[in-house]
């Protein structure tokens, strides 16, 4: 590729965030390995259990990507009430 100033990567990265490993192996021709979407799904469940986003956020993942982990719960919280374990 030349002469291209920049490109831009819309939602198909939440479905795929795999997509920017494509992207750098074939601008860089590297062999960086694929995750695959059930990895994906693992390792954001993963971090969850360390960081949980706010239940806003869960719910579009939820219902942007495929790979959204049918075991997590997205919490429920008090509106107006701000809860450390969110923010």
């Amino acid at each position: 590729m030349k002469n291209i100033a920049g490109f831009m990567i819309g939602r198909a990265a939440l479905e795929n965030p795999d997509s920017f490993i494509e992207i750098n192996r074939s601008l860089n021709e590297e062999s960086a390995s694929l995750r695959g979407l059930k990895v994906i799904g693992e390792e954001f469940e993963q971090l969850c259990t360390k960081h949980m986003p706010k239940p806003i956020y869960l719910e579009k993942i939820k219902k942007y990507c495929s790979w959204y982990p049918k075991q997590l719960v997205i919490p429920v919280t008090n509106l107006g009430v701000k809860s450390p374990r969110y923010y």
